[in-house]
């Protein structure tokens, strides 16, 4: 009986190896990662080529000029020190047929229309802030991707992040743009995917039979962790109603 025992756990340990053997094979030949739980294993499926592509990207600031390129998720332009982004260029270097477009929101201009990337959006020389910017990806890759971007504007500091070509910043509040941040991730590795707020990345003041108000998206409270406190409502950026015209 003992040695019957002994026999029957040398197989079984056999088996098992042989087991975890093959599954490691097909882990390894279909370019997945292996999670292992407790009495299973499941192979989670990466596609092969999709990649964080290069990005980087300059603002043209207030009182200094073209800052230089930064590279993804890095902060372009200033906080705390009240100056304006004037213009920005973007560049995207990739293997995919993909690139960016983007369009900014400028004093006294308005929309200003989409640019290629390493084109300039904006001005420089005429004292103009940027009030908003949209940025997209274009190309048959495209939809491989996600861009994600978020600014800090005046008197709101860092609102939430925009995604693929929604609207960032502000409208109708005469606010510069301070900073920006840009990001770009693989969809199917996209950690921001169903946990960004875009409610929170733009701002538009309308008026309304009733008086001035908020309008767009904005509900005017800050109760997330954008760095932002809200403002009093005697004419600056805080409740629903304003008194300013």
């Amino acid at each position: 009986m003992i040695k019957t025992r002994k026999v029957l756990k040398g197989t079984r340990m056999k088996k098992l190896n042989k087991s975890m053997s093959l599954l490691l094979c097909f882990a390894l030949l279909f370019g997945g990662s292996t999670v292992f739980a407790e009495d299973n294993a499941t192979t989670v499926p990466s596609p092969p080529g999709i990649a964080i592509p290069g990005l980087s990207y300059q603002t043209h600031v207030e009182n200094i000029g073209w800052q230089g390129f930064v590279k993804e998720n890095e902060l372009s332009g200033t906080t705390g020190q009240s100056l304006r982004l004037e213009a920005i260029e973007l560049k995207f270097g990739t293997d995919k047929d993909v690139r960016l477009q983007y369009e900014t929101h400028i004093q006294n201009i308005g929309w200003q229309g989409l640019v290629d990337e390493g084109q300039i959006s904006g001005t420089t020389g005429q004292c103009l802030r940027l009030e908003a910017i949209r940025i997209k990806l274009v190309g048959a890759d495209a939809g491989l991707y996600n861009v994600y971007y978020k600014v800090h504007a005046q008197n709101f500091g860092w609102l939430g992040w925009a995604k693929n070509g929604e609207s960032s910043g502000t409208a109708g509040f005469s606010d510069r743009l301070e900073g920006i941040n840009v990001i770009i991730f693989s969809k199917y590795d996209d950690p921001f995917e169903g946990k960004y707020e875009p409610d929170m990345a733009f701002v538009e003041y309308t008026k309304s039979d009733s008086g001035t108000n908020i309008g767009g998206t904005w509900d005017g409270n800050f109760d997330h962790s954008f760095n932002t406190v809200p403002y009093d409502s005697s004419g600056s950026h805080g409740g629903v109603i304003f008194s300013g015209n």
